[in-house]
């Protein structure tokens, strides 16, 4: 049996743990000669850095919200939901929602130890801060999100199937593709990066005008006005490194689509909103007070917009 004919049988096989459907992707990548592949696999093994952008199956969700409470003459009330309207604006997103960066092992032992949810506490000082403001007369003592295991179950799913898509789309273009030694690929690195943009990162729009298997190369690390953007967030906002690197990943990225003249595409305006996040959390902490607005003048001077 081929390696990736074993992905395809393992993948439709929930007896199969992911993580090792995982490993066997590790094994392929290196096979395939093509990187991203394996970090994909490693991080999904591993877990997410707190500084990367998480795929769309990993990224913030809603979560569903309650509170013990302590009342009158030592009365309780447990489990009442908790609206989001009485919480700062800017703390509702880490409040009231959540996302899954573990690696995919954590989720899969959960799934088989735990009942039908999760708790993910508040953190004493939050309740605190917030004691009596949901019911008058009563006192907040907890409170807690709630994550399904369906949620988690979700997610591992999102990876057998995007390998599984994968492993079918490079074995139409070369069956014996995961029998090749390393240094030796089957398969050209435009038809693999096409396949792992779609069924991977699960992006639909790559366009690739030369036709189906070809996708545009695209660099900033010359382009002036790159040079200039990058200079100015670092020294006028004081972004760190690592935000700018991401930064020009995404602008890379949304080079490739066929975007209307001034817009952001979809990494740029996701890097965006996770960059905004953080700057207002305090999670960066930049330079100039009116950080966010200046990123947002500076990327869009750079779109055109």
């Amino acid at each position: 049996m081929t390696l990736l004919r074993q992905i395809q049988d393992e993948a439709v096989d929930h007896n199969v743990p992911v993580s090792t459907l995982l490993r066997r992707a590790l094994v392929l990548a290196r096979r395939l000669g093509y990187a991203p592949l394996a970090e994909w696999a490693q991080r999904e093994l591993d877990g997410y850095p707190d500084d990367a952008d998480l795929p769309d199956y990993r990224a913030w969700r809603a979560a569903h919200v309650v509170g013990d409470f302590s009342g009158p003459m030592g009365s309780t009330i447990r489990g009442q939901a908790l609206p989001s309207a009485v919480v700062d604006e800017q703390f509702r997103r880490v409040l009231f929602g959540f996302q899954l960066p573990d690696g995919i092992a954590r989720y899969q032992s959960l799934i088989e130890t735990a009942d039908n949810s999760l708790s993910l506490p508040w953190d004493q000082n939050v309740v605190a801060k917030y004691q009596f403001d949901f019911i008058q007369g009563w006192a907040l003592i907890s409170a807690r999100r709630s994550v399904t295991i369906a949620e988690l179950e979700q997610l591992l799913d999102a990876v057998r199937t995007r390998l599984l898509n994968f492993a079918l789309e490079i074995e139409s273009s070369a069956p014996e593709a995961g029998e090749a030694p390393p240094g030796a690929p089957a398969v050209p690195v435009e038809t693999v990066a096409t396949a792992f943009e779609v069924h991977i990162h699960g992006d639909h729009n790559v366009v690739a005008a030369a036709g189906r298997d070809v996708q545009q190369s695209v660099a900033l690390d010359d382009d002036p006005r790159w040079l200039a953007l990058s200079r100015a967030l670092s020294d006028e906002v004081g972004l760190p490194a690592v935000e700018l690197i991401e930064l020009q990943r995404a602008l890379e990225a949304d080079a490739q689509r066929q975007l209307p003249p001034g817009s952001m595409g979809p990494a740029t305006t996701k890097w965006h909103a996770r960059v905004i996040d953080k700057i207002t959390s305090g999670a960066i902490d930049v330079a100039n007070k009116a950080g966010t607005s200046v990123v947002t003048q500076l990327l869009l001077k750079f779109v055109g917009a």
